[in-house]
């Protein structure tokens, strides 16, 4: 299983191992410098993750004790003396993504998950429209323009409005976009 964990200004990546026996440490660092433990224990034939004395585990908005760990599931994690709650996405190692050709007549794509969206990414987080890639001078540019209450990284790095180049990933609530200027390639779309 492959872990996003976000927080308010980049991305880590972390794969467990596929072998599940024992248990599994993440050192995280959070931005301030200060570093955290995460825990996985094998239990089951599943990689189980717990609430601790310095660590609340949350899903969908309600602290939890436990949780056997699903592909696809989000977790929330707040550290007892940070102020930042980190969001954990997990994975399936060996995830689907879709290519969508970029038309030329095209000026903006709008991503969110209001039906009329061109990426319709169905999330509990995500905004109706959460933000727009619009084609300014044949340059294409991200921009948030306020829509986003979450978090938008490009190359793993917090962005609210930037020019896209080639290869650029998108991550966004657990939507990964990359960008090859005449496509993109998505994981799990809804549609479009």
């Amino acid at each position: 299983m492959k872990l996003y964990l976000v927080d308010s200004y980049e991305i880590s990546t972390y794969s467990l191992p596929d072998k599940i026996e024992d248990a599994f440490v993440i050192h995280y660092t959070h931005y301030s410098g200060k570093e955290e433990t995460i825990t996985f224990i094998a239990k089951e034939g599943k990689w189980v993750i717990k609430s601790s004395s310095e660590m609340n585990l949350m899903k969908n908005s309600q602290i939890i004790d436990k949780s056997f760990m699903e592909i696809g599931d989000i977790y929330d994690i707040k550290f007892g003396d940070l102020n930042d709650v980190l969001t954990m996405y997990c994975y399936d190692i060996h995830q689907e993504f879709n290519d969508y050709k970029i038309d030329d007549n095209l000026q903006e794509i709008i991503v969110g998950k209001n039906t009329d969206a061109h990426i319709i990414y169905d999330n509990p987080k995500m905004n109706l429209i959460e933000f727009k890639i619009q084609k300014q001078n044949n340059i294409w540019i991200l921009n948030d323009n306020g829509l986003s209450q979450s978090k938008i990284y490009i190359n793993e790095k917090r962005e609210t409005k930037r020019k896209l180049s080639f290869g650029d990933v998108i991550f966004t609530n657990g939507l990964i976009i990359i960008w090859f200027e005449t496509f993109i390639r998505c994981n799990n779309p809804k549609k479009k």
